[in-house]
């Protein structure tokens, strides 16, 4: 059986998925939204998006995503600080030069490929002081 979910992004748009649900428990769903009308349940649709919504809150879904967080750049000594919400920790990525090519470092990691230094060089202000400084982006 499949549902559909509403997702509200605005009072003029709406947008639907589809989640496949075992037919046995979608069935024992339905039976428990007619027996019992007292919880408010109209629709198989508002009691899965009610479960998953409970559920993605008590794993902390809303506050830890998207993971990474650009929080701030200093364009003089070219540090970016990326907030990772997964480890609860600031990664200060620094641009420098090593072995005569530019790169960024990860001081958390101390990495010139992890994750904390593939987010920075998504980052269009990451990309700018590459440009500004004539230098070719790192491979990573």
């Amino acid at each position: 059986m499949k549902v559909i979910i509403a997702h509200r992004w605005s009072m003029s748009e709406s947008k639907y998925t589809k989640v496949n649900l075992n037919k046995e428990l979608a069935d024992k769903i339905e039976q428990f939204i007619r027996d019992y009308p007292e919880h408010g349940y109209r629709t198989l649709g508002q009691f899965v998006e009610d479960a998953v919504r409970r559920r993605a809150e008590d794993l902390r879904i809303f506050e830890l995503s998207p993971r990474f967080e650009h929080f701030n750049l200093d364009k003089e000594n070219g540090i970016i600080r990326i907030r990772d919400k997964k480890y609860g920790i600031y990664a200060d990525i620094y641009a420098i030069i090593r072995n005569g090519k530019p790169i960024l470092w990860c001081e958390h990691d101390h990495s010139s490929s992890c994750e904390h230094v593939k987010y920075a060089l998504s980052l269009d202000k990451v990309r700018e002081i590459f440009r500004c400084k004539g230098w070719e982006l790192p491979d990573v």
